[in-house]
């Protein structure tokens, strides 16, 4: 599957790829994707093209005639190319849980994106994290065929950490999650997040 990623293009992007439209997407602040896999020419040369919408709209905000500042226009952050198999590990969230109890743990929710076919002999998840280079904990679950489609997350269980440092302003203790995706031996797909251990206040 190919993606192309925008981190940000100020203030409305509508994409084609080949003549074919992919979509529009409002607002210039946040990144956004699209998919080319269905009108890509894997065998020629293919054509992206971008037209940009840099005006004050209503319907983008933030204007309104109500913003005392002025905003700039254009593709103005990284475009890139993102090629991933057909189950992919689309995002994943580190959670610290009991982090004051003497037994932190954490929680890695893993959400996978699937093509819609199911791999054959399933697939395995596993995540590890790191304090620098030194391991810390793992975890490994099994999914078996027709497990890889849906939202909702799989969830892997880390305990047993140790002592972990609690991130503050004046020690910002940061450690390493580390997920990789498996058919078998073979890696799919990996992702690495950096997380502090803190004491929730509300």
């Amino acid at each position: 599957r190919v993606f192309v990623d925008f981190e940000g293009v100020m203030t409305a992007a509508t994409v084609w790829l080949n003549g074919a439209r992919l979509g529009e997407y409002k607002g210039g602040f946040t990144p956004f994707s699209f998919e080319l896999t269905s009108q890509v020419h894997f065998d020629g040369e293919n054509v992206l093209a971008v037209e940009v919408d840099s005006s004050e709209r209503a319907d983008i905000p933030p204007f309104g005639y109500e913003v005392d500042y002025l905003t700039f226009g254009g593709i103005y952050r990284e475009v890139s190319l993102r090629i991933v198999s057909p189950t992919y590990l689309e995002n994943i969230f580190a959670q610290p849980k009991d982090v004051l109890s003497g037994h932190p743990a954490l929680d890695v929710c893993c959400f996978l994106a699937s093509a819609g076919k199911s791999v054959e002999g399933g697939l395995k998840l596993e995540a590890k994290l790191y304090d620098g280079e030194r391991l810390l904990a793992s975890t490994a679950k099994e999914l078996p065929a027709g497990e890889n489609k849906g939202s909702e997350p799989h969830i892997l269980h880390l305990e047993n950490l140790g002592a972990i440092e609690l991130w503050g302003l004046k020690t910002p203790k940061l450690y390493r999650v580390e997920v990789r995706l498996l058919s078998g031996t073979h890696l799919i797909d990996h992702d690495a997040r950096r997380i502090g251990f803190r004491e929730a206040r509300f």
